[in-house]
């Protein structure tokens, strides 16, 4: 924290700071000082999701479940094409029980990664996998159907392991 601290004074406007003291935060479990990160982060660079992201899983994490939500939707306004808004967006529906909008996300959130995967520059492509993970557990909590969870499984490790990845 003190580093962080430091580095403010250096730049009291620099978003990255605010995000990653936000992180640590967050992993301590002071979820309201890294949501006032996050949004200060938010604030100072609206074009960085993750940021965003982050605000509403902490705002959820307050039990402020409507201002996490309304945090969500603006994400899915702004920032359309980002599979990693639909994805954290799904695990929150989906710990609410909302079983269909959860799925529907998680498969928004595989069809972006396979639309959108970038190549490293040794060529290979580099997938977020986390989708296919949550798509998983979904079919074990509400449809109860390990197989399909166990080829999701096995997909998003083929993503890992092989070229063969699904997206």
């Amino acid at each position: 924290m003190a580093d962080f601290a430091k580095a403010l004074e250096v730049n009291p406007n620099d978003p990255d700071v605010y995000y990653h003291r936000g992180q640590v935060r967050f992993l301590m479990g002071d979820f309201s000082d890294a949501a006032a990160d996050y949004a200060k982060s938010a604030d100072l660079d609206k074009k960085f999701v993750y940021s965003q992201v982050q605000l509403g899983v902490a705002q959820y994490k307050l039990g402020q479940v409507k201002d996490s939500l309304v945090t969500f939707r603006k994400c899915l306004k702004q920032f359309k094409n980002s599979a990693e808004v639909y994805n954290y967006y799904g695990e929150i529906l989906l710990d609410q029980g909302g079983f269909q909008d959860a799925m529907d996300k998680f498969e928004t959130a595989i069809e972006l990664e396979r639309a959108s995967s970038a190549s490293t520059p040794g060529g290979k492509k580099v997938r977020n996998i986390m989708p296919l993970v949550n798509r998983a557990v979904l079919f074990l909590q509400w449809k109860k159907d390990a197989k399909e969870a166990e080829r999701c499984l096995r997909d998003a490790l083929k993503c890992k392991s092989t070229s063969s990845c699904p997206f």
